[in-house]
């Protein structure tokens, strides 16, 4: 556990946004041609739009200035295991680029529904989080299904 400021909490939120989005364009990068290429395109682009969401907050004043120094007590176990899957390895397959995306997803996930139980955030960051996990598992679901389809296919 960990005391954070609210602001904190979404400036680590922006971070994670800011790497999934720079994974996924690592990965299009690398599947090149590959069929799966797309899907890495569209969910760098979303996370691109998760990022800009939260960049909002802090950037165009959207929460007041009070509220973003409110310190509150964070289970921050999570926070450091999303950093650790953030690069991919030269030797990578595409099953392995997938193995950790859905990883990332995963985790994401979880974070945004811990952070969402934080009643002192706000309800419109709360609200905000929420959804946030709920888009992170709809990556997630996709990511699987990819990933059972190319295993349908060895």
């Amino acid at each position: 556990m960990e005391e954070l400021t609210v602001e904190e909490i979404i400036k680590y939120a922006i971070r994670v946004e800011q790497e999934a989005y720079q994974f996924y364009k690592k990965a299009s990068r690398i599947l090149g041609g590959n069929e799966l290429k797309s899907l890495t395109d569209e969910l760098a682009e979303q996370e691109l739009g998760h990022l800009n969401q939260l960049k909002a907050y802090i950037k165009e004043d959207t929460v007041i200035e009070e509220e973003l120094s409110y310190l509150l007590t964070v289970d921050t176990s999570l926070f450091d295991r999303i950093i650790a899957v953030r690069d991919i390895p030269s030797c990578s397959t595409t099953g392995d680029i997938f193995k950790i995306a859905l990883d990332r997803e995963q985790t994401t996930q979880k974070n945004y529904e811990m952070l969402f139980q934080l009643e002192k955030l706000g309800e419109e960051i709360r609200s905000t989080f929420g959804s946030l996990a709920q888009k992170e598992a709809f990556h997630a679901n996709l990511i699987s299904e990819k990933l059972a389809r190319m295993k349908g296919r060895c």
